[in-house]
């Protein structure tokens, strides 16, 4: 059994970072290493940036490629770099286009900003766009907000306009670009016109929301991406999509190869990144975790960014770790790559998705090259060192079992584990079913609580009961790590929504998605208490400005009730064998489920004087954007 020591205070503020620099012809610049504590989420850990930074327009900055970004009053890029669009990630919903006349918060690192809220009826509408430091590329983050009691169904439409002939469109999929399949697409002009490639992603590769695509235009210069957004009563959400450019085709198509969906999560402050639609990272795992590789050849690159290709002919790979040494044969192995040159470490990338930090005790990497002479190149004159891209060495293995992702930058499967994990949540002490779960994250810089996020799409903050984890590695060691080491634990269960549960929207942001266990509620109205059998109902809401009003209890019928419940505690199933007691101050929004079963008899008379004859709603509001 192997356990990791236990760190100071000061080793659980340790963190995955990004490496800088790897750009300007090179290959995929996502290669995780471990490094400093680095700072909360720009712009602060909620929705919005926080503070009172304002910047005018254009605003205008180059990422951690030398790349140009120059974003207007709407949130779109005017030229880029080398007149590279004409106005790209327009923003409209329906017919109607979004507008902005004030200037931009700005976060304290300069490198986001905010704009809006556009308001179109009940619809809210913010555009965060951040311009990365490191990596280089620009991000938007749209959120939308329902202020309604009815849902609405939104045609979101980001049009791309380009400086030049679009000469390459290649998609992810290999379905037609409408069929709504792709994730991520790769773009470049005539090449003869010096404009920049893009590789745009548009949603994670597993994900259930992707645009259509259409390319067009006058010049044959147009992409549009569509989305169909939907929004529950009082529901906020995102989307979220990344333009990168690159000088060359091939760095554009290796970024897609290469993408590391988690790692740019982590950049996003939690609860705008739980909101976000287009983006999950379950199911598959990145084999390569941005490393630069070639689906010709293998590949070295070296501190200068030099490349090197060739065939890797090293038949092991012995590397040792705080947990063990181990002898990997190459066929096992994606590849290593070397964060610090002053620092003996490598993260080894093995075919199942795992990545093992430690000292290469193996030696020196030999190359044979495309001329026939083989290299020997000493690990300390080392960038990274990787094996072509092959369907035994893929871009992406399935996410089969569960791993658990350190603070600094490994990631290792294990076996079996208890059934439940004991975890004090904010309702008391829960056991929370491993079958049930996705993630269990560790990391949380906005609040410091632990969150466990179901499949359902719930999530709980707390602490994880037992200080240590004992783990049985796939690597065939036992492992006791302490929590403070660990970033998050994953776990091979695909979310899964389901429109028969509840929803449950709290005070802190947080949505619980289950069944209501009561029978039925008491409304103290005015005029004396009703009690209304649960199939009856169809949403309880507290006035948004007044979290400490009497809530509203809308029927079915669309007949309501206005007054305190009796009931000061709700009790949810959130899954099998998993209830938990909310406490009906915490509630700011109770929905049913979309397809709720039929309504019983009416509901009880009074217990004490005769109750007025419930209010009707108003009909519900409309847009007339949306048809």
């Amino acid at each position: 059994m192997t356990s990791l020591p236990p760190r100071p205070a000061f080793a659980a503020a340790l963190i995955l970072i990004v490496t800088a620099g790897a750009f300007a012809g090179s290959g995929p610049p996502w290669l995780i290493t471990g490094g400093p504590a680095a700072a909360s989420p720009a712009g602060g850990g909620g929705l919005h940036i926080a503070g009172n930074k304002q910047t005018g327009f254009n605003w205008t900055r180059k990422d951690g490629g030398g790349f140009r970004w120059d974003i207007t009053n709407v949130g779109m890029v005017l030229d880029g770099t080398s007149d590279l669009y004409d106005g790209a990630m327009r923003l409209s919903i329906g017919p109607k286009s979004f507008t902005n006349s004030r200037p931009a918060r700005l976060n304290a690192a300069g490198n986001e900003i905010e704009i809006g809220p556009w308001t179109n009826g009940p619809l809210r509408v913010w555009r965060r766009i951040y311009v990365d430091p490191d990596t280089g590329y620009c991000r938007w983050i749209d959120i939308f907000e329902n202020q309604s009691d009815t849902p609405l169904e939104l045609p979101v439409r980001y049009n791309v306009d380009f400086g030049g002939t679009l000469k390459h469109v290649i998609s992810s999929s290999d379905k037609p670009l409408n069929s709504g399949d792709a994730w991520a697409l790769v773009t470049q002009c005539e090449p003869t016109d010096r404009r920049m490639a893009v590789a745009h992603i548009l949603a994670s590769p597993e994900s259930t929301i992707k645009p259509t695509l259409t390319s067009g235009g006058r010049k044959k210069d147009l992409i549009t991406y569509t989305f169909a957004l939907k929004l529950q009563p009082r529901q906020t959400s995102a989307l979220c999509i990344v333009h990168v450019q690159r000088r060359a085709l091939a760095d554009a198509r290796a970024i897609i190869d290469g993408y590391d969906l988690r790692q740019e999560l982590d950049k996003i402050p939690p609860k705008l990144a739980a909101i976000i639609v287009n983006l999950s990272s379950s199911g598959a795992t990145l084999a390569g975790i941005g490393l630069p590789r070639n689906r010709q050849h293998d590949l070295v690159v070296l501190p200068d960014k030099t490349r090197l290709k060739g065939t890797i002919r090293n038949e092991l790979f012995q590397i040792e770790t705080t947990y063990g040494t181990f002898d990997l044969p190459a066929d096992r192995v994606i590849g290593f790559g070397i964060p610090d040159p002053n620092d003996p470490h490598v993260h080894l990338v093995l075919t199942d998705g795992q990545i093992l930090g430690g000292r290469l005790l193996s030696g020196p990497v030999n190359l044979e090259q495309e001329n026939g002479a083989t290299r020997s190149i000493a690990l300390d004159r080392l960038a990274s060192a990787a094996f072509a891209i092959s369907p035994e060495k893929p871009v992406r293995t399935p996410h089969t079992d569960p791993i658990v992702e350190l603070r600094g930058g490994q990631r290792l499967t294990y076996g079996s584990q208890a059934p439940s994990l004991r975890f004090h949540s904010e309702y008391g002490p829960v056991d929370l079913p491993v079958a049930a779960l996705t993630s269990l994250e560790f990391h949380t810089p906005d609040g410091g609580l632990h969150r466990a996020i179901l499949a359902n799409g719930t999530i709980l903050s707390g602490l994880l009961a037992d200080d240590e984890l004992t783990l049985q590695l796939k690597l065939g060691r036992q492992l006791v790590l302490p929590v403070a080491m660990a970033k998050r634990l994953l776990f091979p269960v695909k979310p899964a929504a389901d429109p028969a549960l509840w929803q449950i929207h709290l005070h802190n942001e947080n949505v619980l998605f289950g069944r209501v266990m009561d029978e039925q509620w008491t409304v103290q109205t005015p005029s004396g208490s009703v009690s209304v059998a649960l199939a009856e109902v169809a949403r309880l809401t507290r006035p948004q400005d007044r979290p400490t009003a009497a809530p509203t209890v809308t029927l079915q019928s669309g007949n309501a009730l206005t007054g305190e419940l009796t009931e000061t505690v709700l009790h949810i199933e959130l899954a099998d064998g998993l209830v938990v007691p909310v406490f009906l101050g915490h509630v700011r929004q109770i929905l049913a489920p979309r397809t709720p079963a039929p309504a019983p008899a009416p509901t009880t008379a009074p217990t004490s004087a005769p109750a007025t004859r419930p209010a009707t709603l108003p009909r519900p509001t409309t847009l007339d954007v949306y048809r």
